[in-house]
């Protein structure tokens, strides 16, 4: 009874720790992580919603014309863990941006970093590690003594509550 105390008590905590999800998908299936690209321009258009925020920037292309950059960025919750909030950046707010590119070359990056005009930095960085390590820390405490060479799962199992 005490093992199915634990083990029920010990995956309880898991799911109830807060963590970093996994990703439902992969930043490198579409950003060249291994290049970079700075652009700079006016911000147009802010997204603070889910799955990614999303700020489009309008930049002056090389030809001189004026080309819309899609930037992507992390989730708004876990942004909003950094200090990031709905209003962080403005339309018409001028700033310098830079991420990773798209491997087809078109206007698009996923953010690293974006500079302000007053020189202050915003990172496009979330959490850590830390929690996801210390639940599985606290897990292994609480399972080691049910997974421990002295259980026993061979055989038929009482589950009545006493």
């Amino acid at each position: 009874m005490k093992c199915l105390l634990a083990l029920t008590a010990a995956i309880i905590l898991v799911f109830a720790v807060p963590q970093q999800s996994a990703a439902h998908h992969s930043v490198f299936a579409v950003y060249d992580i291994n290049d970079s690209v700075t652009i700079e321009g006016v911000i147009t258009e802010v997204w603070f919603k889910s799955p990614h925020i999303r700020i489009y920037v309008e930049v002056a292309g090389e030809d001189g014309n004026k080309v819309i950059w899609d930037t992507h960025g992390h989730n708004p919750s876990a942004l909003r863990r950094r200090g990031w909030v709905r209003d962080t950046l403005n339309v018409g707010e001028r700033i310098t941006m830079s991420g990773d590119p798209t491997y087809d070359g078109s206007p698009k990056m996923f953010i690293r970093t974006i500079t302000r005009e007053d020189g202050s930095l915003l990172e496009n960085k979330v959490g850590n590690l830390m929690n996801v390590r210390a639940s599985a820390f606290v897990l292994l405490l609480i399972a080691a003594p049910v997974l421990s060479a002295e259980s026993n799962f061979v055989g038929k199992w009482d589950l009545t509550l006493k």
